[in-house]
Order: structure tokens, then C-alpha cells, then sequence
């Protein structure tokens, strides 16, 4: 029950607020960071696939950054 009101639900309502503004033409090739804790990204209810579902490219900083990846 925590995990599915403090995180999926919480996902799913910040998606369904979200994804209108990211199709709104007004937005079309801008850049966002949405800044959210670390349990709120992963998983296939997390905002990343939830974004991916929906048509957009999301990455994580992690990700993103250069040398992501590599063993130091």
C-alpha cells in the first residue's frame, strides 16, 4: 500500500499533469528537468518509462552525463 500511494499514484498524477504541457506546440523543442526523489525514476511505473510510454526521450542525469557508465 506505501509504495502504490506514495509512488505510483503520485507518479501517475504527475504525468497526467506534465505530459499536456510537454505537447503543448508552444513547448515543442524545449529541453525539461523535472527534479523528483530517486525511487520516483525507476521501475515500470517510475517517470522515465512513463515518459518513454508517452513518446518522449527521458534520460536520467545519470545517464546523460559524459562517462556514464565507466569504471574508475
Amino acid at each position: 500500500a506505501f509504495y502504490a500511494v506514495l509512488l505510483q499514484d503520485r507518479n501517475r498524477r504527475w504525468l497526467a499533469a506534465l505530459l499536456p504541457k510537454l505537447r503543448d506546440p508552444a513547448h515543442r523543442g524545449e529541453s525539461w528537468l523535472v527534479a523528483v526523489g530517486a525511487l520516483h525514476l525507476v521501475g515500470r511505473n517510475g517517470l522515465i518509462e512513463g515518459f518513454r510510454s508517452a513518446g518522449f526521450r527521458a534520460t536520467s542525469l545519470a545517464e546523460a552525463r559524459p562517462g556514464a557508465g565507466e569504471e574508475r
